[in-house]
């Protein structure tokens, strides 16, 4: 029995290890992707024109370099002495960490699998649920993409990870593991822009920093889980003991319920010094006593406020934080989620010796690398064009409605148009009578196309590109977001126009890839306020005649414009004129960003006495100011059925002392 159930569990164990090396070769089939070159950080001059064309450069002049990672496959990952280097030292990172230095799982209580579950279903109390899961290794190395000199040496790294198979987790009895409804919340883009702006604030300043093996500081505290070692990293004590599981005390990467116990855990944390959440700005937090907004990305912190008088006021928030949480030394700001910050001053133009605080965003690394995902997609036989948008001009687009095809068609001689002839129903005899045959044939152009699987194919391909983009236009590039989301639309239903479009979106990147967003700061706190805007572009859609919304946030001041968030998004439902579109794009602008962005503007823009900070909201349609004020018109009572919006709800948050409507010109 005991030779029986060894062979068994070296098949389990040599099917995992299969498992394994597949599961590391899709990783680096997925992260081969082509690098373009890399853009020098000077090519702006002055900060208030962006650039038309940044030049590619035949050299790597930036220290930001692809951002990408080449995967180390097994056999390289033993072989070559640095990797393997990386991940020892991630072995023995994990082994020893925690309050008690024991690790993150407990090899000295290992034991085998079958008493695992032989004790929790014999319970006294009754079964209780059990998980099980596999360790799997990844290696990467960064850089790879220099020239390997000595010059390069700190920079081509490897870097080794162990994570948790979140993917693969069993209970007891052989069924996939259960987990709790648990999901982290981390601070959104626009908390990172808050803290951006907050510190080009006079006598204000910023830092970043990482945690160190973020995840294992937390306890977990899910379902009683076991874990499985590789067979070459077994200590010497696992041998004999049939299918070995160590218990999990730490959280560790890969877990899905991992996440939400470092979250808790740093809440705890910062609570205890002092740091109260802010209301609705999950991941953010304020510390009165210093004056400093703190944020919590995942692993990732940004610290913006005063410096101080003796300059150290961000070092004492540090070190308060420092008790509870490990993390490396706070750096300015560099690169953070990607996006590449750069700080500069230049003169005020009208006080002298008084300078403006200027803050730089890129991510001409993630557009460039968007690019080049398309060119490997679509093979690179279409060279692009040098375009001024990212939009094809309205008179090469077909008429509404107007059916596309390659293949048969009837012209109408009554509309001129000419349609594809399964567009019509066809049939025999008099239509009048019962008798009469028809065959309904495809009456849409989405039919039309769907039915085609080229199509289908294409719409995938162009939702990787599309994605890979929104992330860059979300971060610094929201001259992008109006086509990309219009586009997202249609991706289930992809057709040759939307591939024209996609086409015209990439040439755009490609002939402007250096623009970027700045921001600058040169008035005192009681001069800056909050700036909303927000627009409709009515039917906007040629395919579904629907409007778009279009929201900017931003905080301005005589000398001061920071750019925060902006929103494009498709109006759920047809609007009749402009200012129906206008007054749903309101209700939006209004229920995400204008209220909930009031929560901040009470800390970082403080008042005197009573007084609220009054956020200053844009409108250039006189109709919809004229409805707001009166909150009725009797041409519009669909509003609350088709767009679910109430124009007495608009009217009394513009009643309120905190929001002031003003016409745009």
């Amino acid at each position: 029995m005991c030779g029986l159930a060894a062979k068994g569990e070296n098949t389990v164990r040599s099917k995992y290890e299969n498992d394994v090396k597949y599961e590391i070769e899709r990783m680096e089939t997925l992260l081969k992707d082509h690098i373009g070159d890399l853009f020098p950080n000077d090519v702006i001059g002055n900060p208030f024109i962006q650039p038309e064309h940044v030049p590619r450069s035949e050299f790597y002049q930036s220290r930001v370099f692809g951002l990408i990672a080449r995967s180390v496959g097994k056999k390289e990952m033993y072989s070559n002495p640095k990797a393997k280097a990386a991940m020892d030292l991630e072995w023995n990172r994990l082994r020893t960490c925690g309050p008690e230095k024991k690790g993150a799982w407990r090899e000295d209580k290992v034991e085998s699998w079958w008493d695992v579950k032989r004790r929790f279903n014999n319970h006294p109390e009754g079964p209780k649920a059990v998980h099980v899961g596999d360790l799997l290794e990844v290696c990467v190395q960064k850089g790879s993409e220099l020239p390997d000199t000595k010059a390069n040496e700190l920079l081509r790294k490897f870097k080794g990870r162990v994570v948790y198979g979140g993917h693969r987790v069993r209970d007891q009895t052989g069924q996939a593991a259960m987990f709790q409804e648990l999901h982290s919340c981390p601070a959104t883009s626009t908390a990172s822009r808050v803290a951006d702006c907050y510190s080009l604030f006079e006598g204000n300043d910023m830092e970043q920093a990482d945690a160190t093996m973020a995840y294992t500081q937390a306890k977990f505290k899910g379902t009683p889980t076991f874990i499985r070692l590789p067979r070459d990293r077994w200590p010497a004590h696992f041998e004999g003991i049939i299918d070995p599981v160590c218990p999990m005390e730490l959280a560790l990467y890969g877990h899905p319920e991992s996440g939400y116990y470092w979250e808790e855990h740093c809440d705890e944390c910062l609570r205890k010094e002092g740091f109260k959440p802010i209301e609705e700005w999950p991941g953010c937090y304020w510390q009165a006593k210093h004056k400093c907004f703190f944020i919590v990305y995942v692993d990732d912190f940004k610290l913006a406020g005063p410096t101080g008088k003796d300059g150290r006021n961000l070092e004492y928030v540090w070190e308060l934080v420092r008790k509870h949480i490990d993390f490396d030394t706070p750096t300015p700001p560099g690169t953070f989620l990607g996006v590449q910050h750069r700080r500069f001053e230049v003169d005020h133009p009208e006080k002298k010796g008084k300078k403006i605080r200027c803050m730089e965003w890129g991510m001409e690394d993630q557009i460039m690398a968007s690019v080049d995902l398309y060119t490997e997609l679509k093979g690179g036989s279409r060279p692009f064009k040098k375009v001024a948008t990212p939009f094809r001009s309205k008179a090469t687009r077909r008429g509404v409605g107007a059916p596309i095809t390659e293949g048969p068609w009837i012209k109408c001689p009554w509309c001129r148009g000419c349609f594809d002839e399964r567009s019509f129903i066809k049939g025999t005899g008099d239509p009048a009578k019962s008798d009469a045959k028809a065959k309904k044939l495809l009456l849409e152009d989405s039919d039309i196309f769907s039915a085609d699987p080229k199509w289908r194919k294409l719409g995938d391909t162009a939702m990787r590109i599309l994605m890979k983009l929104l992330y860059s236009a979300r971060h610094a590039r929201p001259d992008l977001l109006k086509a990309i989301n219009s586009l997202g639309a249609f991706v289930h239903k992809w057709d040759e126009e939307c591939e024209e479009d996609l086409y015209r979106l990439i040439s755009y990147c490609w002939s402007h890839p250096g623009r970027r967003q700045y921001a600058w700061v040169g008035d005192p706190t009681e001069d800056i306020s909050p700036h909303l805007y927000a627009d409709a572009d009515f039917a906007g859609c040629h395919k579904t005649s629907r409007s778009t919304s279009g929201v900017h946030l931003c905080l301005r001041g005589p000398w001061t414009y920071c750019p925060l968030t902006g929103i494009s998004k498709k109006q759920e439902s047809v609007s009749h004129s402009t200012p129906e579109a206008e007054i749903v794009a309101a209700a939006f602008a209004i229920r995400k960003e204008g209220l909930p962005s009031s929560y901040i503007w009470e800390l970082i823009l403080p008042r005197k006495g009573t007084d609220p900070v009054i956020t200053v909201f844009h409108e250039d349609n006189q109709t919809m100011i004229r409805v707001i004020e009166t909150g009725r018109n009797p041409t519009m009572r669909h509003l609350g059925r088709t767009h679910y919006v109430q124009v007495r709800w608009l009217k009394e948050r513009f009643k309120n002392r905190d929001i002031k409507l003003i016409y745009e010109r």
